[in-house]
């Protein structure tokens, strides 16, 4: 068995982790086209790494700061600040893309929400709102 990691050559992200009974199979899964490249030998997560000059490193984690730890009143402003710019975000409601560097979201019922952010080369984030 032949193990591989296929992943973007412009921004370096983890396409697929392979394993094939030989190099051929692997070299199937991968387009020339689509500036996809192959390392050999290992399966890369991409939940962690991505590549950078053919090397893979850890991804970074987005410096995030929330103006509230707990449970929020009807209402109340959740404030993440720190977000990369161009991050997608989705929340209950809707999506959006950060340009400022900030979001602001309120829940008018109880409930417990989840807000996804959303930025390569960045970790994803899943930030947790519970609304009392």
């Amino acid at each position: 068995m032949v193990a591989a990691t296929i992943y973007d050559k412009r921004n370096g992200q983890v396409i697929m982790t392979v394993e094939a009974p030989d190099e051929e199979s692997v070299e199937l899964q991968v387009s020339d086209e689509l500036n996809q490249k192959i390392l050999w030998g290992r399966r890369v997560d991409a939940a962690n790494f991505y590549f950078v000059a053919g090397v893979d490193v850890a991804r970074p984690v987005m410096d995030l700061s929330i103006n509230h730890a707990g449970v929020l009143a009807k209402g109340q402003i959740l404030k993440v600040e720190g977000i990369p710019l161009g991050c997608s975000v989705v929340y209950p409601g809707g999506q959006t893309t950060v340009n400022d560097g900030y979001i602001e979201w309120a829940s008018v019922t109880s409930g417990e929400f989840e807000i996804y952010l959303t930025c390569f080369p960045y970790k994803e984030v899943i930030l947790n709102a519970i609304v009392g």
